[in-house]
């Protein structure tokens, strides 16, 4: 996977770029870069929407899944799909 995230506030209390608008690049799911700007040569997807933010990944734990035996309810593969959104 190959992003850059223009111009989003980071929400990390344990990052120097804590509370600050950054540009981050994402290549082959590694954050490889983060900057005030950051240049697009590569044309990699560019996310860029009014406010912004990122922080690290979040887990639910509450997750339910109809496996096995009530399928009707949600499937593990219906469930990563909507979680990939």
């Amino acid at each position: 996977m190959n992003i850059l995230i223009k111009s989003a506030t980071i929400v990390d209390p344990k990052s120097e770029f804590h509370n600050s608008t950054q540009d981050v690049l994402i290549e082959n799911g590694v954050i490889t870069a983060i900057a005030i700007s950051i240049n697009n040569p590569k044309n990699y997807k560019e996310i860029k929407l009014d406010n912004l933010h990122i922080s690290q990944g979040w887990f639910d734990s509450s997750v339910s899944f109809g496996e096995p035996g009530f399928e009707e309810r949600e499937t593990i593969v219906n469930g990563l799909k909507t979680a990939a959104l």
